[in-house]
C-alpha cells in the first residue's frame, strides 16, 4: 500500500511525500528482501528513490541507492532461482498470479533499467569509464533480451563509442559505431507512425553519421599528433596496420551482431600514409553528407555549421599527409571556399559568435595558404614568377581582410571598438591583429614605398597591441609570448624602414 501511495504522490509530483511512503514500505520489508514475496518490490523501490535523488542533483545519493538495488538484484539471484513476485501477485490470490518467465522477464528487466539509471549517474559524476562499463552491459542485456527501442539504443551505442574515443580505443570506437548504424538499418517505420517516427530516425541516422565524422576526425588528429610527435624525437612512426594493439583498461564491447559491412576499409590505427588517412577522410565524407541530409541551414543553423566546421577540419589534416604544397593549397581552398559561403548566409545579428569563429578560421586558413605559397616559390629555381607573385599578394590580402573583418565584428553600433575587451575574446582578437601585422610583411611588391606603407601599417598593429596592454595593467598573461615579439618588432621596424628609405 504504501508503496503503490508512494508512487501515486511521486507521479502528481508530491515528491516529499511520496518518497516519505517509498522509504516506509522498504522498511517494513527491510528484513525480508531476500525473500520472493518482496525482493522485487525492493528493488523497484529503490530504483525509483534513486530517480527521485538525481533528479535533485544529488548523484552521490542516487548513487547508493541505485548500488543497493544492483547488490539485492546479485544475491538474490545467485541464493535462488525462484522468480521475485510482482506487484500485483501480493494482492491477488494464489491462482492469479503471474506465470513464473513472465515474472523472471520482469525481475531482470527492472536490472536492467538499474544498470541504465547507474550509467546515467556515474555520467553526471564525471566518472566517465564506470558510466561506459554499465551503459555496455545496459546495452548487451537489452540485445539480448530483445526489450529496447531500436532508435535509442543505436543513439546510446553511438554514444558509448565517444567515449572510447576519449580513450583512444579506435578499435572499440568503431565497432560500437557499426553496431549503431546496424540496429538503425533494421528501423522499420509503421503506417501509422510515418511523421513523429520518420523524422527520430532521419534524426537518429544524421546523429550516428556525426559520431562517425567525430571518429574519422579524432584518428586523423591522434595520427598527426603522433608522426609530429615522431619527428621531433628523430623516432620511426609505426606503419597503420588496420589493427590496434593499444592496452586498454576495459574489456572491448561485443555484441551479438555481424557488423563487418559497416566496418571494412575504415583504419583503426594511427595512420601514416596519405592513403590510409584519405580513407579516413572519405568515410568522414560520407558522413558529412548523411549528416546534412537532416542537419540543414533552414531550421538547425548550429548544428549545420557544426558539420560545416567538422568538413573543414577534415580537410585541414588531410593536408598534413599530403606532400606536394600545391595540393594542400587546394584543400586549404575548399575549407575556405565553404567557411564563407556558410557565413554568408548567415545574419550577424542572430549568430556573431558564429560567424566570429568562421571568419577567424577562413583567416587562419588564408593565413596558412600564404605559408604554402611561399614554400612553392622557395622550392623553385630562381625569382618567383609574376603570376606567383600575384597569386601570393592575393592571398596575403585575402588573410588581412578576414583578420580585419574579425577586429570590426567587435565594433559597437556606432562602428567604435571597445575599451577593454572581455577576457575571453582577448586572446582571438590581439591575435588577430597579431596575425595581420605578420602579413603585412608579407606583401611581394618591387617598389619602395609599397613595401615601406605595409611596413607602416604592421608597425601601427604591433603598437596598438602595446597599448592596449599599457592601458590595461590587469590583463590576464593570455598574450605575453607574442607582446614580447611585439616589442621587439617595435624596436626594429623603424629602424629597418629607415634604412630601407635612405637605401637603394
Amino acid at each position: 500500500l504504501n508503496y503503490m501511495l508512494g508512487c501515486n504522490y511521486v507521479e502528481a509530483e508530491e515528491v516529499g511525500t511520496g518518497e516519505e511512503r517509498l522509504l516506509l514500505s522498504l522498511q517494513a520489508i527491510e528484513a525480508e528482501k531476500m525473500k520472493p514475496r518482496y525482493c522485487g518490490l525492493a528493488v523497484q523501490v529503490l530504483n525509483i528513490l534513486g530517480i527521485l535523488w538525481a533528479g535533485r542533483e544529488d548523484n552521490n545519493k542516487a548513487l547508493e541507492y541505485m548500488k543497493s538495488s544492483e547488490q539485492l538484484y546479485n544475491e538474490y539471484s545467485t541464493a535462488t532461482e525462484v522468480a521475485p513476485f510482482t506487484i500485483r501477485d501480493m494482492i491477488v490470490h494464489e491462482d492469479q498470479f503471474t506465470p513464473e518467465d513472465e515474472r523472471q522477464a520482469l525481475f531482470e528487466s527492472h536490472h536492467t533499467h538499474t544498470l541504465f539509471y547507474l550509467a546515467q549517474v556515474y555520467g553526471k559524476l564525471e566518472m566517465s569509464m564506470e558510466s561506459a562499463e554499465y551503459c555496455y552491459v545496459t546495452l548487451k542485456r537489452q540485445l539480448e533480451t530483445k526489450q529496447y527501442d531500436q532508435i535509442e539504443w543505436s543513439l546510446n551505442c553511438a554514444t558509448l563509442a565517444q567515449y572510447y574515443l576519449t580513450v583512444h580505443d579506435y578499435l572499440s570506437a568503431r565497432y560500437c559505431l557499426a553496431c549503431a548504424n546496424k540496429i538503425a538499418s533494421q528501423v522499420i517505420v509503421a503506417s501509422d507512425q510515418q511523421d513523429d517516427h520518420s523524422e527520430k530516425l532521419l534524426k537518429c541516422k544524421a546523429d550516428i553519421s556525426r559520431c562517425w565524422v567525430k571518429f574519422c576526425l579524432q584518428v586523423l588528429q591522434d595520427s598527426k599528433e603522433k608522426l609530429e610527435e615522431a619527428v621531433s624525437t628523430d623516432e620511426q612512426p609505426e606503419s597503420a596496420t588496420g589493427e590496434t594493439t593499444m592496452e586498454t583498461s576495459h574489456d572491448r564491447p561485443l555484441f551479438d551482431l555481424d557488423v563487418s559491412e559497416f566496418e571494412d576499409d575504415i583504419p583503426v590505427s594511427c595512420v601514416v600514409t596519405f592513403e590510409d588517412a584519405r580513407l579516413l577522410f572519405l568515410c568522414g565524407q560520407q558522413h558529412i553528407t548523411l549528416a546534412r541530409q537532416y542537419y540543414v541551414l533552414d531550421g538547425f543553423t548550429s548544428d549545420y555549421v557544426s558539420v560545416t566546421q567538422d568538413y573543414s577540419h577534415l580537410f585541414k589534416v588531410l593536408a598534413f599527409f599530403e606532400s606536394d604544397c600545391d595540393r594542400q593549397c587546394r584543400m586549404h581552398k575548399r575549407r575556405a571556399e565553404m567557411l564563407q559561403e556558410t557565413v554568408k548566409q548567415l545574419n550577424p545579428q542572430f549568430y556573431l559568435m558564429i560567424c566570429r569563429q568562421l571568419i577567424f578560421e577562413v583567416a587562419e586558413t588564408y593565413n596558412t595558404m600564404v605559408d604554402l605559397k611561399y614554400s612553392i616559390a622557395e622550392q623553385k629555381s630562381g625569382p618567383p614568377t609574376p603570376h606567383m607573385i600575384k597569386k601570393i599578394n592575393q592571398l596575403v590580402q585575402q588573410a588581412v581582410d578576414q583578420f580585419q573583418a574579425f577586429v570590426d565584428s567587435f565594433r559597437d553600433h556606432r562602428k567604435e571598438m571597445p575599451k577593454t575587451f572581455e577576457s575571453d575574446s582577448l586572446r582571438p582578437l590581439l591575435m588577430a591583429k597579431f596575425c595581420a601585422a605578420r602579413l603585412y610583411t608579407k606583401f611581394v611588391f618591387s617598389e619602395k614605398a609599397r613595401r615601406i606603407e605595409n611596413m607602416r601599417k604592421a608597425l601601427g598593429l604591433y603598437q596598438e597591441m602595446i597599448e592596449y596592454r599599457d592601458a590595461h595593467p590587469d590583463m590576464p598573461p593570455v598574450f605575453s609570448e607574442e607582446l614580447s615579439i611585439c616589442e621587439e618588432m617595435v624596436r626594429l621596424m623603424p629602424l629597418k624602414m629607415d634604412k630601407m628609405m635612405h637605401g637603394p
